[in-house]
């Protein structure tokens, strides 16, 4: 038979390591039933896997230059609404999955991944340093370092920045800068070269002539640009980082060298469209003032148009991979292509009107 010790010797012999090995056993349970756990603390969520904690993530905000320390107003939300693991999200300086893009409605910037269905990634309250209750965020543009510019306002508006990394927001004004508030599709936004571009329309009380405020990439050195349209309501970058300014009558486009001043081109749309993106050839999209989008050629001339399923159309943008985004003041978003083939798909991601632009990660 085998030779084995006693019992109680080898009880004695053992129970140091024996000790150590129930220990590691607990430890080892507790972490595994904690790595299963949701732990919630007053504030959010925060769910814990092994060699990873996420939760709620405060991307911050700054009014006037003050940091906000609160949660409330500031913090993207815990994750994607499925419960599962915190989406990458450009929001927060992540890279983003492609292609994704952000909606301005009610306040807030939304953060969505686009597939079949859309999956929402984060999302921020918008600071407003004016008034609140009068002063509506409109459209917005991301730059090619992650900051995302947003045309914050009506008749006082800020340039408000959101540097991702950081979290913090900075807002810039200029004097006489405004567009009207009593719709909501105005105002527009767009960046080219080093400067970020808004329309500026002739509002009560403004003073100064309509065209463009233009401002440097950290907000700085706002003037006013001339632009020989009534009240601009868009503005789109064409393929030679010209600017296609959109009039209120919604026909009207005049074409802008930013480095020259010069204006290059005027094109007259046979259309009337409330918003425009200009496709790599230089002819243009628009969204329509009823419920098509359109592709004009060079002179003008519509070529094509599609239903969007959707009326009262706002804003329009184009991504990197040919995918357009159409949006509606009923919180639609309209998903096609640069060539207006096939069938549209249209998602309701609010009941406001919305604002919306594509998100990338930082070059």
């Amino acid at each position: 038979m085998p030779n084995h010790p006693s019992r109680a010797s080898a009880a004695r012999a053992t129970t140091p390591a024996a000790g150590r090995r129930t220990t590691e056993r607990i430890a080892r349970a507790f972490m595994a039933a904690v790595a299963a756990s949701v732990l919630c603390c007053g504030a959010g969520c925060l769910t814990y896997k092994p060699g990873d904690l996420t939760g709620p993530v405060d991307a911050g905000h700054q009014d006037g230059g003050t940091p906000d320390a609160g949660i409330d107003g500031g913090t993207p939300d815990a994750g994607p609404p499925d419960g599962g693991t915190q989406r990458a999200c450009a929001l927060r300086g992540e890279a983003p999955a492609e292609p994704s893009f952000v909606v301005s409605v009610g306040g807030e910037l939304v953060e969505y991944e686009l597939r079949a269905v859309l999956v929402e990634s984060c999302r921020l309250k918008i600071p407003r340093p004016v008034d609140e209750a009068q002063e509506v965020p409109r459209d917005l543009v991301q730059g090619p370092d992650g900051r995302v510019y947003v045309y914050n306002g009506t008749l006082e508006p800020r340039l408000s920045i959101l540097d991702p990394i950081t979290g913090v927001w900075t807002h810039h004004a200029l004097a006489g800068w405004s567009t009207r508030a009593d719709d909501p599709r105005f105002g527009g936004i767009a960046l080219a070269g080093d400067h970020v571009y808004a329309t500026d329309m002739v509002t009560p009380g403004a003073g100064a002539p309509s065209g463009l405020a233009r401002f440097d990439l950290d907000g700085g050195n706002a003037t006013h640009v001339s632009v020989p349209v009534g009240g601009p309501i868009d503005v789109s970058v064409g393929p030679g980082d010209e600017l296609y300014v959109l009039a209120s009558d919604g026909r009207t486009v005049t074409v802008k060298d930013p480095r020259s001043g010069d204006v290059v081109g005027a094109i007259s749309l046979d259309r009337a469209v409330s918003a425009i993106a200009v496709r790599d050839d230089g002819t243009i999209l628009g969204a329509g003032v009823n419920n098509l989008i359109y592709l004009f050629d060079l002179d003008g001339k519509s070529m094509k148009s599609m239903a969007s399923g959707t009326s009262s159309l706002m804003d329009i943008d184009i991504g990197r991979d040919g995918r357009v985004l159409v949006s509606s003041e009923e919180g639609k978003v309209v998903v096609t292509n640069v060539n207006l083939e096939g069938q549209a798909t249209t998602f309701t991601v609010a009941t406001d009107p919305v604002f919306l632009a594509f998100v990338h990660a930082r070059r």
